[in-house]
């Protein structure tokens, strides 16, 4: 039986052998890609130890980082800019993740929903696959962990809105 590599180069899906190739390089070295241009990634949480950690993580990378204190305060700025990837921390209380997963749903480009908490198991990762959302990270956060899961949320986010708007164009893909 052929790999799935071997398969989407049988078939000539390249761009997916690619992708499927990176990502297995992510998970397999000790070098963390980075975006090639400016991202950036909103933090909506009210924990001063989250925004902190996260600055310090992405300080010296190509990682742009908005902060939020609250789900409707997010939203606000996800309306305004076109932001790729969003870490929600799980223990908000004026409106949860699955809120905001919801209503970014109706955003022409989504953003990738990654969301965060200091009980983050097995059942949570789940439940935020179920509905939607990209990933889960534990709070504290681990630096190689937030950079490899706000890439591949980035590049998940990228393919997505690439599709949208080649169907949109009427474009055949």
């Amino acid at each position: 039986m052929a790999s799935a590599i071997e398969y989407f180069t049988s078939t000539g899906w390249n761009r997916n052998c690619n992708a499927i190739r990176q990502t297995m390089d992510i998970r397999s070295t000790d070098t963390l890609p980075l975006p090639d241009i400016p991202v950036t990634v909103l933090l909506v949480s009210g924990q001063p130890v989250d925004r902190s950690s996260l600055q310090q993580i992405l300080a010296r990378s190509r990682w742009k980082l908005q902060v939020r204190a609250t789900c409707p305060q997010g939203l606000a700025l996800l309306r305004q800019r076109r932001i790729p990837v969003v870490i929600c921390d799980a223990g908000q209380s004026d409106t949860n993740w699955r809120s905001l997963l919801r209503e970014m749903s109706h955003l022409s480009s989504p953003p990738s929903l990654i969301v965060s908490s200091r009980l983050a198991d097995e059942r949570l990762w789940a439940e935020v696959l179920n509905l939607g959302g990209y990933d889960v990270l534990s709070t504290p956060f681990d630096g190689r962990e937030v950079l490899r899961a706000c890439f591949l949320a980035w590049q998940n986010w990228e393919r997505s809105t690439i599709v949208s708007y080649s169907i949109s164009a009427g474009c055949s893909l």
